[in-house]
């Protein structure tokens, strides 16, 4: 069997949550592999502010071989996450005992926020890659929020991830 130089592969815990990814492993080196991930959130009724996406590119680098055994997983990540919505017009315009225009209703829309940010991650994890190609990589670790908007908000995202596919 020659060794195999492709591997895509999807979360299948994350289909039951609502988060759909796809990645792609290419094995670059002996011990390195380059890959691409993209998940898609949606919105979960007890986590506001859960829905966006998530495009994310990284080297695992493999102890043993690779796509097999224990690896170390630095990478970069440019997540997009929902983050409610901002009321934009005026609601009342005067209250008629103050000579106003008596209480006339504005209309009032409402605008999306979303909080764009870039994330240097790294895991820690394992891959199994059997005989019939399938392939298994649990992993944890954690993730750096850094926003993009000015406000110089900074802080640590525990992630772990669970994958399933087929090298190629």
């Amino acid at each position: 069997m020659n060794k195999p130089q492709l591997a895509v592969a999807t979360d299948p815990i994350g289909l039951l949550e609502g988060r759909y990814a796809l990645s792609a492993s290419y094995v670059a080196t002996r011990r390195v592999a380059l890959r691409t991930n993209i998940e898609i959130y949606e919105e979960q009724p007890l986590l506001p502010g859960s829905d966006g996406w998530k495009a994310a590119v990284s080297l695992p680098i493999y102890l043993d071989r690779p796509l097999r055994g224990p690896f170390v997983e630095p990478g970069l990540a440019l997540v997009d996450r929902f983050m409610g919505y901002q009321t934009v017009g005026i609601g009342t315009l005067g209250d008629g005992s103050s000579g106003g225009l008596g209480g006339v209703m504005q209309p009032v829309s409402y605008v999306a926020l979303h909080a764009r940010s870039f994330e240097p991650q790294i895991f820690v994890g394992w891959q199994w890659l059997f005989a019939s190609r399938l392939h298994v990589a649990g992993a944890v670790g954690v993730s750096r929020h850094f926003a993009t908007d000015g406000s110089g908000t900074s802080y640590s995202i525990p992630e772990s991830y669970l994958r399933i596919g087929i090298a190629i």
